[in-house]
């Protein structure tokens, strides 16, 4: 029982390091692109 305890915690830790990443690339997408919003004004 601990060791399929174990590896379910093992596969949540995995996943948040994967998802942590794809936040940490999605929020960096977002923020050039209202950067780049905020420079070429209104339209």
């Amino acid at each position: 029982m601990v060791d399929v305890l174990q590896s379910h915690i093992d596969v949540v830790e995995e996943m948040n390091v994967v998802f942590g990443k794809f936040f940490a690339t999605t929020e960096a997408a977002d923020d050039a692109n209202a950067t780049d919003l905020q420079s070429q004004g209104p339209k």
